[in-house]
């Protein structure tokens, strides 16, 4: 908790899980798909030893989905590596891992999670997928957070809260984007 108010309740945050949706479509591969899995390695070390479940979703186009869990429970990251081994490499559909995203919220083990997409902005997602996380950020304080791998935010303007731009060609901004995330 960031601290406490006169009433001796934390007028911070308490830090949850984190959801991380990681983009493996065919624009992502190569030197993209292999910084946004660094990426992930990097925030994963940030939140499980600090008792934070990360949840991790690899998508690609309609309907491809893979996903692993760590918590503090588990120590095990061997899940963790053998799922960041894939890709899909087909077209990109946000609204595969946004939707998952807002079902995930509901279980007790996630609430309060926030969720980073880590991609390179090509694609959309669909009204429907925009307002169920609109409605999540209502009703559970649901934040997304946007890794985009290019100099434009493209299409995760539409449902990030904040969204932060790095290219693997330069990766000086790299250092302040690992600096917001872990103040996350």
């Amino acid at each position: 908790l960031a601290g406490s108010g006169d009433d001796g309740v934390s007028a911070g945050r308490e830090r949850g899980p984190v959801i991380v949706a990681v983009d493996t479509s065919g624009s992502m591969q190569g030197p993209r798909e292999h910084l946004a899995k660094a990426l992930v390695i990097a925030v994963g070390r940030q939140v499980v030893p600090r008792g934070r479940t990360l949840h991790l979703l690899l998508f690609g186009g309609p309907g491809e989905r893979l996903e692993t869990r760590i918590s503090g429970t588990s120590r095990s990251v061997d899940g963790l590596l053998d799922l960041l081994m894939m890709h899909f490499g087909g077209g990109t559909d946000f609204d595969v891992p946004l939707a998952r995203a807002v079902e995930l919220v509901e279980e007790r083990s996630l609430r309060n999670a926030d969720v980073l997409v880590i991609t390179d902005g090509y694609g959309e997602a669909g009204q429907a997928v925009l307002e169920a996380l609109a409605e999540a950020r209502q009703q559970k304080g649901l934040r997304v957070f946007g890794v985009v791998m290019s100099t434009h935010p493209g299409g995760v303007a539409a449902f990030a809260d904040e969204t932060w731009l790095v290219t693997p060609e330069t990766n000086g901004n790299t250092a302040e984007l690992f600096s917001k995330l872990r103040r996350c």
